[in-house]
């Protein structure tokens, strides 16, 4: 099923990383208030990873993620084909974090909705994917 669907998948990832990388260039610009007290686009550069942890640590974080992908990449034929679509979210996420913390020293955030910490695209992706691939795990493991 993988192999079959190969170049879906990849065409996937790249359209994801794209359309991260796209807005990033175009919505990291400045303080722009959307809905007052609700959404505002307030770039700034994270050098750390989730919710600033590490912060400072760029090319540590770098490294880490470039080990993550290659194996993700080796062992992609492995993954069962339920799982493969959040597999891909997951590697678009990291990948687009991966391309910032490279081009520009950390990764570009800029969605700030108050009350969450800011964050941009490839982030949302690998917040979903991580749940979803957690459940699936979680509920593949009671139900064995």
């Amino acid at each position: 099923m993988i192999k079959r669907n190969g170049k879906l998948y990849l065409t996937l990832l790249l359209v994801l990383v794209f359309v991260d990388q796209l807005t990033k260039r175009f919505l990291f610009t400045d303080y722009l208030e959307i809905v007052p007290d609700l959404i505002r686009i307030n770039p700034t550069v994270n050098t750390g990873a989730a919710f600033s942890l590490f912060t400072g640590n760029n090319l540590v974080l770098i490294l880490i993620s470039v080990v993550v992908v290659i194996i993700l990449f080796l062992y992609a034929n492995r993954i069962q084909s339920d799982e493969y679509p959040f597999w891909t979210l997951f590697a678009a996420g990291l990948i687009g974090n991966l391309i910032d913390r490279i081009i520009s020293g950390g990764v570009l955030d800029f969605i700030d909705f108050y009350i969450w910490p800011i964050f941009n695209l490839a982030d949302s992706y690998l917040t979903v994917s991580v749940v979803i691939i957690l459940l699936m795990y979680t509920n593949k493991l009671i139900n064995k």
